[in-house]
């Protein structure tokens, strides 16, 4: 008798069907502040006009538009001690 050979094609489960979502909400830019002596940005999260139950801790939003800075008679620019210092962060660069 022959061998057969057969080829088996992987079946990739679907998610179940969910109901469509809507917008919660459309949000402005925040008016520009000072993080620290390094950092000039615009907050879109968190931010008061957002619950805080809406939003991870985890997950903030800022919009740093480019700037100069000219270097400085001691130290260097930064934050110092804040709440999420040691997360990993991601930096995108739209241009530039």
């Amino acid at each position: 008798m022959k061998a057969m050979n057969t080829t088996t094609t992987p079946v990739t489960p679907r998610a179940p069907a969910t109901a469509p979502r809507s917008i919660a909400g459309v949000h402005r830019s925040a008016p520009f502040h000072w993080v620290g002596d390094g950092f000039f940005v615009s907050s879109y999260f968190p931010r008061p006009s957002v619950p805080a139950e809406r939003v991870s801790p985890f997950l903030l939003m800022d919009y740093g538009p480019s700037r100069e800075f000219a270097p400085m008679a001691r130290g260097k620019r930064g934050v110092g001690w804040h709440p999420h210092r040691g997360f990993e962060t991601v930096t995108v660069a739209w241009e530039g």
